[in-house]
């Protein structure tokens, strides 16, 4: 966006929405899950399934059964395997889940929307990553603070509606600045 900006080209940063008639914590749906995952087969998903065994859940979803899968969960554990925000951390969030994930580049400008220990936990590696959940399992209080922050931020900021919201304003604004 940066760089496109520096070339005279209107434009505005947006990430990552949760579209909330999909992804919304239910008071249906038990949190019996410790664990929750849709990352398939990338790296830490042996480990994480050795280390927690049926405390770990790893499956492919469709639809509003993502949303349900979330609502099952403690923890959203997520990998972003390329450095970059994926949309399952508004969607977890979205649905009441601690957020896992490893800590991504400073240029992806993810801690502005999810401050460490705040609204997300931040793992480097596979032992801080264990250091992490051993902290989240030991500390539900907290686990819990920082679930409540992170879906308090997607719900007031990164959902559907706020994001149509906003490029809606941006093409006002445009409209109004061409001659």
């Amino acid at each position: 966006m940066l760089q496109w900006r520096f070339l005279g080209a209107p434009c505005v940063w947006y990430t990552h929405w949760a579209d909330t008639s999909v992804f919304s914590e239910s008071q249906d749906v038990l949190r019996d899950q410790f664990i929750v995952t849709t990352m398939g087969r990338r790296r830490y998903a042996t480990r994480l399934r050795l280390l927690l065994g049926r405390h770990f859940e790893n499956r492919q979803c469709r639809g509003t059964e993502n949303g349900i899968f979330y609502s099952k969960g403690l923890i959203a554990f997520q990998y972003a395997r390329w450095n970059e925000i994926t949309r399952r951390v508004f969607e977890a969030a979205a649905c009441g889940c601690c957020i896992l994930t490893n800590r991504l580049p400073s240029a992806t400008r993810m801690e502005e929307i999810f401050p460490a220990d705040v609204a997300i936990v931040y793992y480097e590696g596979f032992f801080s990553l264990l250091i992490s959940l051993w902290k989240l399992m030991t500390k539900p209080a907290l686990r819990q603070a920082i679930a409540r922050e992170g879906q308090r931020r997607v719900l007031l900021g990164h959902t559907q509606l706020i994001r149509a919201q906003q490029l809606l304003s941006y093409l006002s604004t445009m409209d109004k600045a061409t001659p």
